[in-house]
């Protein structure tokens, strides 16, 4: 199996952003996936 789909552009661009993100320390940290889903949920 391949992941070709990894190395197309749009799917490159999302990786960049990801990791700019991430050096910036833009993330955040939960308890479980019920608090990040809260969390999405509240962002709506």
């Amino acid at each position: 199996m391949t992941a070709q789909w990894f190395w197309e552009p749009d799917w490159q661009a999302g990786e960049l952003e990801a990791s700019e993100q991430i050096a910036a320390g833009l993330t955040q940290d939960f308890e479980d996936a019920e608090a990040m889903f809260d969390a999405l949920e509240a962002e709506r």
